[in-house]
Formats: structure tokens, C-alpha cells, sequence
């Protein structure tokens, strides 16, 4: 979808936090594919495995984005880092969306908009975050991505993707903090 298209969109999504992280994503180069989409097991169109509240591409590579708004996130983070690493899951969502049926890599993020760094409860997963493609931004990390993207015109995924694989079991360190 075209960038101005996928302004709108991103513009007219109902959730102000999805809206943020949308418009994010957009502002470092990524393509959207869809918002809010359904991922149905096969044959079983009318019940889903689970939602993807954006997805986006760049390059060979789709982003699976969920935004928690959650203050208890229960196994939320678990089941959607489990269900989107699912290749049948993954099958269905390229076949399901033209725009990456030829993508080779998979991104999860999981936002956060609830929890920052200080508060995070994160050990029984930290060990899937940044590997395998899994990523987590929480509240506070949001708004200094959202800051250094910001602040020069030519911020693009590549530089997103840097600062959130730089996380590890630590907050996100940026380049001018190195």
C-alpha cells in the first residue's frame, strides 16, 4: 500500500495506541500490508488462532506487530510469540496477504504501551527476546524510538531494527548513549 494510503488508514484506526505504533513503523520506512487482521487455522474460516493488530514489510522481511495496552499481560506475550512463530501460522498469513507472499524473514514486536523497563516482569520470555526474530518496546523505549526517529528525516527500519536488537535482557541502548 502506498504511504499516503497507508496514512489514512493508520489515521482512522480506532485504537489511539495502535494509531502511534502505526505511525511509527510508517515514519521509519516500513510498508504497511494490514491492520487488524485475522490468522484462521486451515479450513476454519469463521475462528482464528490469532489477530495481528499490524502488519508491515520492508524489504524481504514482515513485521508482526501486537500493541498491549495491558496492566497484566497474563500469557499474552507467550501466546503471541508462539502462535506467529508457528510456520502454518506464518503459511496462512502469506497466503492470506499477497504483499508478503515472497518474504523469507518473519519480525515479531510486541509494544507495550503499559510497562516500562523498571516496571517489566519479562523472565519467563526474556530468553526468546531478540533472537529468533521476537522483539519487545516497552512504554518508555517507545517514546525514545519515537524521539531519535524523529529527529532526522532519513531514520529508516534499518535504524529501528538496530536499536531494538541491541536490547538483549537490558533496555534499549541507542547509538549516541554507546
Amino acid at each position: 500500500m502506498e504511504d499516503g494510503e497507508a496514512r489514512i488508514v493508520v489515521r482512522h484506526m480506532d485504537d489511539e495506541e495502535e494509531r502511534a505504533v502505526g505511525n511509527l513503523l510508517l515514519d521509519a520506512g516500513m510498508d504497511l500490508v494490514a491492520v487488524n487482521t485475522s490468522v484462521s487455522p486451515e479450513g476454519e474460516r469463521h475462528s482464528n488462532v490469532g489477530e495481528v493488530d499490524l502488519l508491515f514489510r520492508h524489504g524481504d522481511t514482515a513485521f508482526i506487530v501486537e500493541v498491549s495496552v495491558r496492566k497484566k499481560r497474563g500469557r499474552k506475550l507467550e501466546n503471541f510469540f508462539g502462535v506467529f512463530s508457528d510456520k502454518a501460522n506464518l503459511d496462512r498469513l502469506k497466503s492470506d496477504h499477497g504483499e508478503i507472499a515472497n518474504v523469507r524473514n518473519f519480525k515479531r514486536v510486541y509494544f507495550d504501551r503499559i510497562h516500562d523497563y523498571r516496571e517489566n516482569e519479562l523472565g519467563q520470555v526474556m530468553d526468546s527476546v531478540g533472537r529468533d526474530g521476537n522483539y519487545i518496546v516497552l512504554k518508555d523505549e517507545f517514546d525514545k524510538i519515537r524521539s531519535w526517529i524523529g529527529s532526522e528525516k532519513k531514520r529508516r527500519v534499518d535504524s529501528f531494527l538496530d536499536i531494538v536488537s541491541r536490547k538483549g535482557n537490558g533496555p534499549i541502548s541507542f547509538p549516541q548513549d554507546a
